[in-house]
């Protein structure tokens, strides 16, 4: 078995990526060749891990990364958050776990960290869904993170800019709100998107102010 995990580290050079993502492509297809017993590439088992927030180069062609079965990881349900809360020994009820899921989305790394200053009792869950200037600071770097992948895109800050203000859900072209949601900014309701979590909003008000003013 080979596994490559952040295969998106590589789309920081797209020649470099191009070519090694043919060459998964060409293990891939030689692994599903007939002949299984004289085929020594039937052996192989191939797993790569990618974050779909680095958006791939236009230069490389999307269809290398749907060799075999891709499985696009979902984020958290409120029953899988209740029982991830249950995991870390924090009590919580429907309406906490709703309110913390607005902040935070389903986002697996997001909760986890949550939860982790919680036991730390760094933050009362109080603290935490104020969302306040120290909520901010908690998710920093995480923060940081995402502004400097939107920036790389600055045609998607139009249209980013006007969804953060709103509060309801924004008309947009399928296009770029396609690649917001693959980014982890917004969650898509047909042809319409609204902010992916609360979190969000106040930090990249921000930003967004200081460039268009």
């Amino acid at each position: 078995m080979i596994a490559i995990d952040e295969l998106n580290e590589l789309f920081a050079y797209p020649d470099i990526a191009r070519e090694f993502l043919l060459l998964l492509r060409t293990w891939s297809e030689r692994a599903k060749e007939s002949d299984a017993d004289i085929n020594p590439w039937h052996k192989l088992r191939l797993v790569t891990v990618h974050s779909t927030e680095i958006l791939m180069p236009p230069s490389i062609n999307p269809s290398l990364l749907n060799t075999g079965l891709v499985i696009e990881l979902p984020e958290f349900t409120p029953a899988q958050v209740q029982e991830l809360a249950n995991r870390w020994g924090e009590e919580m009820t429907v309406q906490q776990i709703e309110q913390l899921i607005t902040l935070l989305g389903g986002h697996p790394y997001r909760l986890q960290l949550a939860f982790y200053y919680l036991q730390q009792q760094t933050v009362t869950l109080e603290e935490l869904l104020e969302n306040s200037a120290f909520t901010t600071t908690i998710y920093a770097e995480h923060l940081e993170q995402q502004w400097w992948n939107l920036q790389r895109y600055p045609d998607l800050l139009p249209l980013f800019t006007e969804i953060v203000k709103q509060s309801n859900f924004v008309d947009c072209e399928a296009v770029q709100a396609s690649q917001l949601y693959k980014m982890g900014l917004v969650h898509l309701h047909g042809e319409m998107s609204s902010l992916a979590c609360e979190l969000f909003r106040p930090f990249f008000g921000d930003r967004l102010l200081q460039i268009n003013s």
